[in-house]
């Protein structure tokens, strides 16, 4: 049950109080009708709330309340599962404290989490607590200051020159290989290009359109419109890429597939098939089974995503000297400084490889030991 008394002139204020009975209730309310003034007015909202006594009584309304996908509601179900349930299961909603989701935090912070995954957790752990104030259920959001521990945020890196030779020279050995071809050269994303079908590939005058993108759940893709108006786009096709999809053209149908080669992929389907080709990759490059057959020498990166082809289309533009703002519309940002800002990184790169070059050229000349006997 709950009570909040407002000052009708100036400003209002909120109390809670709690009880399992009607009796205790009131003599709360007496009590505080004493201390307030005569002037003022009280509200009292009545809550019975044995249905959602505990924190993870209420877990299922936020799934009711806030979530519109399945992506989404999977996300929130593997936040309050895995790290919302182990530490406030128990809790009753009225005995929720700051510290109570600050010390998850830490905790998770102190483990190497990144910035992203907390932020995450700590907006599930809030709007819990804000569909409980919607419904009456409580009167403050005591997770709403929570403060995420500032990290150095990791930085995304584009393929090496090595790997993209790589993955160019496998162009047809593997059935995700068009696929990450087209995302290196064409920067199409993930859902992107699990969404391409063959008629959005116009060969005769090298172009890719993008429409749509798949929403990636782990049993059930859909097709849904890009989030934003410049993510539909048009495409240039490099002629690298022209060898491989006239090698692998068809008249309809997905790009990508499962292994049916008709449906389109799901969450699983797509992690399945990327790590076999990653797998693949690697035996190409070198790799061998570990003795007993369990696992194998990896001699490429095992942890290549298909961000990173996107990220390196990026950098073949900027090397190529492509104008930033059809870089933006090459690549379906929304905004250009986003391009920009991966542009000016770009830039500052290039310039510290150089100096880099520069001092190894130096010292391949003799140039800096002769500095050195000089001043010696």
């Amino acid at each position: 049950m709950i009570a909040s008394n407002t000052d009708s002139c100036i400003k209002r204020d909120r109390a809670a109080i709690f009880h399992d009975c009607n009796r205790a209730f009131s003599c709360c309310i007496g009590r505080r009708k004493n201390n307030i003034p005569g002037s003022c007015r009280i509200h009292v909202h009545t809550v019975i709330a044995a249905e959602f006594q505990t924190v993870v009584d209420f877990y299922p309304m936020i799934i009711l309340f806030i979530v519109n996908s399945f992506r989404i509601q999977h996300k929130h179900e593997g936040i309050i599962s895995k790290h919302l349930n182990p530490y406030l299961e128990n809790i009753k909603l009225k005995d929720l404290k700051p510290l109570h989701l600050q010390k998850i935090i830490n905790m998770l912070s102190e483990s190497g989490f990144a910035t992203g995954t907390m932020k995450q957790i700590k907006m599930t752990a809030s709007q819990i607590l804000e569909t409980a104030i919607d419904n009456n259920l409580l009167l403050r959001n005591v997770f709403k200051k929570i403060a995420i521990p500032n990290k150095p945020q990791k930085e995304r890196r584009a393929l090496t020159e090595k790997e993209v030779k790589m993955i160019t020279e496998n162009w047809n050995g593997h059935r995700m290989s068009l696929g990450a071809m087209i995302m290196l050269y064409c920067g199409l994303r993930r859902g992107e290009l699990i969404a391409l079908e063959w008629k959005d590939i116009d060969l005769e005058n090298r172009i890719i359109t993008v429409s749509k993108s798949a929403q990636i759940n782990p049993n059930q893709p859909k097709i849904k419109l890009p989030k934003t108006e410049a993510g539909i786009r048009k495409v240039p096709i490099p002629e690298v890429l022209m060898v491989a999809l006239r090698h692998n053209q068809k008249q309809d149908g997905l790009v990508c597939t499962m292994t049916d080669g008709v449906k389109m992929m799901t969450g699983s389907g797509w992690t399945r098939a990327w790590d076999s080709y990653l797998y693949y990759l690697n035996m190409q490059y070198g790799g061998k089974p570990v003795t007993g057959g369990k696992g194998v020498t990896w001699v490429i990166d095992n942890k290549i995503t298909p961000h990173m082809l996107r990220h390196s289309y990026a950098t073949l533009l900027f090397d190529a000297g492509v104008d930033v703002k059809s870089a933006q519309k090459y690549l379906g940002h929304s905004c250009l400084e986003v391009t920009l800002e991966i542009y000016t990184h770009l830039s500052k790169f290039k310039e510290e490889q150089s100096v880099k070059a520069l001092d190894s050229h130096l010292r391949d000349q003799g140039m800096e030991k002769a500095s050195k006997a000089r001043a010696v």
